[in-house]
């Protein structure tokens, strides 16, 4: 997969899943994942500290969000291309910026 697959497939998902904003309710040791109409989009469980944790990012991970970092991600390729002139094409800085994050997260 090529980076600009990688964001355009992200780019996708978010604009397929339920919008933002999203919450966290909590019953018991029960979470929720909810809009705040008190729509349910994921049950998790929290009984850790971990748990809790990954349901707050979880619920801060919204389409707008994941939108946005996508749309920055373009931006500062096209902002880096355009300031070298040796590299026009943005692809090449989020190729090159793909590669280095799958090298330390890979």
């Amino acid at each position: 997969m090529t980076a600009e697959q990688w964001l355009a497939d992200l780019e996708a998902k978010a604009k397929a899943a339920t919008p933002g904003p999203w919450e966290i309710g909590v019953c018991l040791d029960r979470g929720m994942i909810r809009q705040r109409d008190g729509s349910i989009l994921a049950y998790c469980r929290l009984t850790t500290d971990d748990d809790i944790h990954n349901a707050a990012f979880i619920s801060s991970a919204t389409p707008e969000t994941v939108l946005r970092l996508v749309g920055m991600v373009r931006f500062l390729a096209f902002s880096a291309a355009r300031s070298r002139g040796l590299f026009m094409d943005p692809a090449y800085w989020i190729d090159t910026a793909y590669v280095t994050t799958e090298k330390l997260h890979g």
